[in-house]
């Protein structure tokens, strides 16, 4: 709107000094506005219209001193230019895009183990959260707050020693030398699948393609959980899983992310242990990757 106002009244003068005193209409485009004057000798008529719409418009009386031939211009029509300028920046603060609704993939680490254990492979004990929908609530121009849903895959593997297995109602990991010195593990896997919904305040340059960092909780209801291993044993097969392990369903998460534009870092580290108490390793999973933003 500064634009819009300092532009009229460049070209107000402009038609002055043109035109003078007698009638004349000048429509000017710019900018994508259509800026048009009416002059006469009483009066200057502005109007700025942008798409059909009426921006900006004044009536000024124009009041001619023949001594010193001087012209006095006087705003006739009520127009709160104020408000309009104000306006504006209301509607920038309403709208707010967060970073938050994104693919993004991960590794798991599990914390706070007793004996270290369980042994994980972090490079191969992989997280991956879709997050297709988000909104945002500006509270001011640089910070917003941002509400999300989404679902998340969560895959743990231990190291090529250690394998999971099931017994009692409760999830242990054991050493497959415990089998046979010739025992190996072929695969041992865990896995997790659930909700999130995560609540962020964000922080920006203003705009969503800038720099970002945001920080909230993710609550997470996990209804599915899963194992399964596979050992080989002097060339026999010894196959153990099961789709109904003791963890827990609801839990919550701290999160911190920060980034460029469509692209960002993440960490996430879980402040409630995957399993019940005494049905499986005592962990908290610490959760960090990169994540790819949709807008």
């Amino acid at each position: 709107m500064k634009k819009i106002i300092l532009s009229t009244i460049t070209i107000f003068l402009s038609v002055l000094n043109a035109f003078g005193k007698n009638g004349n209409d000048t429509t000017i485009v710019y900018n994508g506005m259509d800026i048009h004057l009416s002059v006469n000798e009483s009066s200057i008529n502005v109007n700025v219209t942008k798409s059909n719409s009426t921006v900006y418009s004044a009536v000024y009386e124009q009041k001619s001193d023949s001594v010193s031939a001087k012209t006095t211009h006087r705003l006739i029509e009520d127009i709160p230019l104020l408000n309009l300028l104000s306006r504006d920046n209301n509607k920038k603060h309403t709208t707010f895009r967060p970073h938050l609704s994104s693919l993004a993939v991960g590794f798991n680490k599990p914390m706070k183990t007793e004996n270290d254990c369980p042994d994980n492979n972090v490079a191969r004990s992989t997280n991956i959260t879709l997050i297709p929908f988000d909104h945002g609530f500006a509270i001011n121009k640089y910070l917003g707050l941002a509400v999300g849903f989404g679902f998340e895959w969560e895959n743990y593997r231990l190291t090529d020693d250690e394998f999971f297995k099931y017994e009692n109602g409760i999830l242990e990991t054991r050493n497959v030398k415990e089998i046979g010195p010739n025992a190996t593990v072929e695969e041992s896997k865990m896995r997790t699948f659930g909700f999130v919904f995560p609540i962020m305040l964000e922080l920006n340059q203003g705009n969503f393609n800038s720099l970002f960092c945001s920080a909230g909780i993710v609550l997470n209801i996990n209804p599915g959980s899963h194992y399964y291993s596979k050992i080989s044993v002097d060339d026999e097969i010894m196959k153990f899983k099961c789709d109904d392990l003791h963890h827990n369903v609801f839990g919550y998460d701290f999160m911190a992310q920060v980034g460029y534009k469509k692209m960002g870092l993440f960490a996430r580290y879980s402040m409630t242990e995957l399993f019940k108490s005494n049905h499986g390793p005592k962990m908290n999973a610490l959760t960090f990757g990169m994540n790819w933003f949709f807008r």
